[in-house]
């Protein structure tokens, strides 16, 4: 983003932008600078700040003000999601990725899952339906653990209660068996709920992210575009070292790892390509 045309009335705002990248490796295009004007005076305006400089101060003060640090990471980031986005995706994920999972972690009869940058869990909620609607993993023990920046967020996908809006996208035959309606839309069933976990974390702590140990596959959808280059090759890096020997990563179907340095095989299956860890056995760390 380039701020050096902007007036003084923004003086701190590039420093404030700047937070944001070191923080978690966010990037703002230039036609994003409207809307984080807007959010970020809003916030400001409730703290009584009077300029970008002194939130930006504030939030790179010591000791550290963690609570704020994480409210303004969910003012300005994307949150927008619902269940069963991008179906093209979810259909190879269940007929040709589970089943795939399935013979390589037979020994093991554990299966976990990882949606980064979870948002509200709809995509947690999903995959846990998907897995357990395949009938592949019946009697195996099944996690689905989902984690994102916003700490709101985070607190809406526990309670797994959503509106109608979110809803659309669900076939009939998965709205009749996991959800529960009601007057205000519906809740995720408990035999779904169960297998899911949620935790707020920042995806570029690398001492923090994997919690789980390895898992068998990663959902990172529109993620990357939103972090600049380095904050890209650490994230994908992370994600390699976590997942399974012979483990998935899905990413978005805007974002690709072509300029992305990385030790992924790109397997071709039968509506898109995924990319997949090598058999070797490498420890997550």
């Amino acid at each position: 983003m380039n701020l050096k045309h902007l007036p003084i009335e923004y003086d701190g705002f590039e420093k404030l932008v700047d937070f944001f990248r070191k923080e978690a490796g966010l990037t703002f295009s230039e036609t994003a600078a409207p809307t984080l004007d807007r959010k970020l005076r809003a916030r400001m305006t409730v703290l009584g700040f009077r300029s970008f400089r002194q939130y930006a101060t504030y939030l790179t003060s010591t000791p550290r003000p963690q609570h704020e640090i994480d409210s303004s990471l969910d003012l300005v980031t994307n949150h927008e999601t619902y269940f069963f986005r991008e179906e093209y995706q979810l259909r190879l994920f269940r007929e040709d990725v589970l089943p795939q999972i399935k013979e390589m972690a037979e020994s093991r009869h554990r299966l976990v899952l990882w949606s980064a940058g979870c948002s509200t869990g709809e995509e947690v909620y999903t995959m846990a339906m998907l897995a357990v609607e395949s009938g592949l993993f019946d009697d195996w023990k099944v996690r689905v653990f989902g984690s994102d920046l916003s700490r709101r967020c985070i607190a809406a996908a526990r309670q797994g209660h959503y509106a109608a809006t979110t809803l659309r996208q669900v076939p009939p035959k998965f709205r009749q068996t996991f959800f529960i309606d009601d007057a205000d839309g519906a809740l995720v069933a408990s035999t779904i709920r169960n297998r899911c976990v949620f935790a707020r974390r920042n995806l570029l702590d690398r001492s923090r992210s994997p919690i789980l140990g390895n898992v068998d596959a990663i959902f990172c959808r529109n993620v990357l575009i939103y972090l600049d280059v380095e904050a890209q090759h650490r994230l994908i890096d992370m994600f390699f070292h976590c997942l399974n020997p012979g483990g998935y990563l899905l990413l978005g179907h805007s974002e690709s790892l072509l300029y992305v340095p990385n030790q992924f095989e790109i397997v071709r299956m039968h509506e898109d390509l995924v990319y997949r860890r090598p058999k070797k056995q490498v420890e997550c760390v």
